[in-house]
């Protein structure tokens, strides 16, 4: 089981209306508790005179309008705002995951948000495959992480609120009741906010699921909810809102999205529940360098296949820097190679020599020019660069993802 983090979330709707928060992309349902009132009523005669107006009633017991109150309609909808996000190993900045909480309901509500990393499983296709690092939890009221909305930090680490009840609002990081609540049409956003580990292979996921919980408060109508009144889970339509209707339970298996097996995280019955999952994807480049040696020439056999490594000899280094990943480009590529000892650099065999500069002391000065003729043997030559500005990703059509670097020097006599 992965971990997670559980938090109740809220808001003000007045929060919610200046922080341009609602959403009305559709026309706004009745509100819960509204009253519904109507009357009927009948003219008639007797023979050609006639009588007075009857009214119709509730109950035939006298002239009431027949009303009833609009009942509490729960549903919500749990999106991924942002999601993937693509993470590049070794980076020290911050990477975001947002999901999008929506009330798309009729009355006010709470919701519990319970956030899991998902260590190791399985969300449809996707497959949990390494951890971010240094991951914290943000409620807000914008979606867009550190664009100056309202971020209240929820969650410091993956462990310090592990399961705990957080009890804040988005824009009160001091809100320790119940009190503020999600007006119809209202957004929460929640950012998970990490760094990337130090390594990583290509195309690694970690997969956070978000499960959003309505609550529905029983002792209390709309707009008068009062500070530290119980929540219940809205979960039973025999429930009654605050001024004594049905609670109903609207969201359709849409909701629960791809959630896998944590609780009931994949119902396929409404329950006042939602769930999401994202993910931070690694996007690198996968790199690997082979060296490989032959003997080109020696004293005794000259220019052969038959040629062996004594003194005299003359051999040929081949680099071969291969990017295998199929997204992600390298670049900055600095291949730094000493001339082994015993050994000389032989003049004018680099290739590509317009990638290649020479050091005659040390890793930190590459203005050294080997000196004589194409074949002569320049001791003073003790490191060799080559530098390659890009290394295209492997697109399968060509092989401009692989960099061949060559090299020869002469074994000393």
């Amino acid at each position: 089981m992965g971990r997670y983090y559980q938090l109740r979330i809220a808001l003000f709707a007045g929060v919610l209306l200046l922080a341009g928060y609602v959403g009305n992309a559709a026309a706004a349902l009745t509100e819960a508790c509204t009253e519904i009132s109507n009357q009927a009523t009948l003219d008639y005669k007797v023979g050609t005179v006639d009588q007075d107006q009857i009214l119709s009633d509730d109950d035939g017991s006298g002239s009431d309008p027949t009303v009833f109150k609009v009942a509490t309609l729960v549903n919500l909808t749990n999106v991924t705002e942002v999601s993937p996000t693509s993470v590049i190993p070794n980076d020290t900045n911050d990477y975001v995951i947002t999901f999008k909480i929506t009330n798309t309901g009729n009355d006010d509500a709470r919701y519990m948000l319970q956030l899991y990393d998902r260590d190791g499983e399985t969300v449809g296709t996707d497959v949990d495959g390494f951890d971010m690092t240094t991951v914290r939890v943000y409620s807000d009221t914008d979606a867009t992480y550190g664009s100056g909305g309202t971020e209240v930090l929820v969650a410091a680490s993956e462990t310090a609120q592990d399961g705990s009840d957080l009890g804040l609002a988005p824009g009160d990081p001091t809100a320790a009741d119940d009190s503020a609540f999600v007006a119809p049409a209202g957004v929460i956003y929640v950012h998970v906010v990490a760094q990337a580990p130090a390594s990583a292979a290509d195309g690694l996921k970690d997969l956070f699921t978000l499960r959003a919980v309505a609550y529905n408060d029983s002792s209390n109508s709309p707009g008068d909810h009062s500070v530290g009144a119980t929540w219940i889970q809205s979960t039973d339509s025999d429930d009654t809102n605050g001024c004594g209707v049905a609670v109903v339970l609207g969201d359709d298996t849409d909701s629960d999205g791809a959630g896998g097996s944590i609780l009931d995280l994949d119902s396929d019955t409404p329950d006042g529940a939602a769930v999401a999952t994202g993910y931070f994807v690694i996007t690198t480049a996968a790199i690997t360098v082979e060296k490989d040696y032959e003997v080109i020439s020696d004293p005794i056999n000259g220019v052969s296949v038959d040629a062996k490594a004594i003194p005299g000899a003359v051999v040929e280094y081949t680099i071969t820097v291969t990017n295998t990943s199929t997204s992600t480009d390298a670049s900055g590529l600095a291949l730094v190679d000493p001339i082994p000892t015993n050994t000389d650099y032989v003049v004018g065999s680099a290739d590509p020599s317009g990638d290649v500069t020479f050091s005659n002391s040390d890793t930190s000065t590459w203005t050294y020019v080997p000196v004589g003729s194409s074949g002569d043997a320049d001791a003073a030559v003790k490191y060799i660069k080559a530098a390659k500005a890009t290394l295209p990703f492997n697109d399968g059509v060509d092989s401009e993802h692989i960099y061949t670097v060559k090299f020869r020097v002469i074994i000393e006599e």
